[in-house]
């Protein structure tokens, strides 16, 4: 009961704009205390439901100050690091793998640190060393007792709908395993592995793998149109009335571009500035290579965005010009400008 009235108090004086928390005196030593700590973990859970990650985290923060043992403080910290940094459209920082691991140290089997921690993992590590060590987390995940709460049947089924992803991306990334074990920053492997990425949702992971080549070749066509795709994806699946994000794997950038023939004009105002973004950098990127097919078929999905539909229709064009082979999906945005 106490926890209860601690928590219903800190998330209404945080809706009411009135928590008061203040920060740590700086070279002030603070004595364990698990009871206080549970009162800052409560702030925090109130202003991660109001979406506040920033503020979310510097309370997890003080509640570890109080009791180093904290372990659903690291997993809330990491969930707020992982959460901001897909609002900021950057990479996610190390510390929230980190946070990860010492909530799994701490408890041992720890579910949901452990799913959270395959779902993520992936895009701070060598980009092979991450699917190595995503598919231990979901082994481990589906190998533990079941739990008793209501969410475990869809957390379970989210894990092994995982796997099975991770798996088959590793056994075609195996292909350049040797490879980026001889070199790092080899560009085939990068390139290869980056758009592995892209087409199944892991936006972070090749976004990780394009930079890279970006750092061997500056100028690179494919990479910069590679990072553009995954900017675009990032895009479509937050639109609104396009249900719920597509999942992780195959037919990913099928959904994608289906959602993106759900015209919302309010979204694409909204967003307009990140919309011409993608369409002036493809642009760059045609007046030095005409045969980057993938630079067409995003200005083709701007445009749609847009509602151009002949501008979009011409560059979906060119694009099948070059791809004529194209999968379905493509064809499917071709067909909502009015193609044949």
């Amino acid at each position: 009961m106490k926890r209860n009235r601690s928590s219903f108090l800190a998330t209404l004086l945080v809706l009411l704009g009135l928590s008061g928390t203040a920060a740590w005196p700086m070279g002030i030593t603070v004595t364990e205390n698990p009871e206080r700590a549970k009162f800052y973990y409560h702030y925090g859970e109130a202003y991660l439901q109001k979406g506040d990650y920033h503020k979310a985290a510097d309370e997890y923060s003080k509640a570890l100050r109080l009791w180093s043992a904290y372990h659903e403080a690291y997993y809330r910290r990491a969930l707020c690091t992982i959460k901001q940094a897909g609002i900021e459209g950057k990479p996610i920082d190390r510390k929230a793998v980190r946070d990860l691991e010492k909530a799994m140290a701490l408890k041992p089997g720890y579910h949901d640190a452990l799913l959270l921690m395959a779902t993520y993992c992936t895009a701070v590590m060598e980009p092979l060393e991450g699917l190595d060590g995503a598919v231990a987390c979901c082994e481990k995940f589906l190998s533990l007792p079941a739990l008793p709460d209501s969410s475990y049947e869809e957390k379970r089924t989210t894990a092994a709908a995982l796997l099975a992803t991770l798996k088959a991306m590793r056994n075609e990334g195996d292909k350049w395993r040797g490879a980026l074990s001889r070199n790092p920053y080899d560009i085939r492997a990068l390139s290869a592995l980056g758009t592995l990425f892209t087409e199944q949702g892991f936006l972070n992971e090749a976004r990780n793998c394009f930079d890279r080549v970006l750092r061997v070749q500056p100028g690179s066509g494919a990479a910069l149109t590679g990072l553009l795709k995954a900017d675009f994806a990032r895009y479509a699946s937050g639109k609104p009335g396009g249900g719920k994000e597509p999942q992780k794997g195959q037919g990913y950038w099928r959904r994608i571009i289906e959602i993106s023939g759900e015209r919302s004009p309010e979204y694409a105002e909204k967003n307009k500035n990140e919309l011409q973004r993608i369409a002036g950098n493809c642009e760059n990127i045609l007046q030095k290579d005409q045969k980057c097919a993938d630079a067409f078929l995003l200005i083709g999905l701007v445009h749609d965005e847009q509602g151009s539909d002949e501008k979009a229709l011409s560059s979906f064009r060119s694009f099948l010009a070059l791809k004529p082979q194209a999968s379905d999906a493509t064809r499917y945005a071709e067909k909502r400008t009015g193609g044949p």
